[in-house]
């Protein structure tokens, strides 16, 4: 018998079996980051006065499709969150409670003005995939938290 091919079988099955476990403690790393850099993005100052328009836009029900370039960034920050959470780096979990109520709440005021952008058309094409994970994100918010 020979013990040669028996040793570097093993060989290899250990290596294979430190490389997965490597893999996914890299996996968990990247994902706390994503959420570290959620964390710290919503935080930010310019991020917060733009809550605060859109909060007052929200209660006097003011949403002006030509001034709303402002706006238009909260939109993207929800998009990329919503695609993070898409690709799986970011847990959906993070929205639960007050976080994925804002999700919702935003989403619904920003709805209509959504649909107007991606019924706009540049060079003869629409743009239907403007904020696309912006809605998904709400959307599986609204069905696993209900809201």
């Amino acid at each position: 018998m020979d013990y040669t091919n028996i040793i570097v079988s093993l060989f290899g099955i250990v290596t294979g079996v430190f490389g997965v476990i490597f893999g996914l403690k890299k996996d968990r790393h990247v994902k706390l980051e994503a959420i570290k850099q959620y964390y710290d993005e919503s935080n930010s100052e310019e991020l917060r006065n733009i809550r605060k328009k859109v909060a007052a836009d929200m209660k006097r029900g003011d949403l002006n499709f030509q001034t709303i370039s402002e706006e238009g960034k909260m939109i993207g920050f929800y998009d990329k969150w919503g695609e993070l959470c898409a690709k799986g780096y970011l847990p959906l979990w993070l929205f639960e409670g007050a976080p994925g109520y804002h999700v919702v709440s935003q989403y619904e005021y920003f709805k209509e003005y959504i649909e107007f952008r991606r019924n706009e058309t540049y060079k003869g094409h629409k743009n239907i995939g403007y904020a696309l994970y912006f809605e998904k994100l709400a959307h599986k918010i609204m069905k696993r938290y209900k809201y």
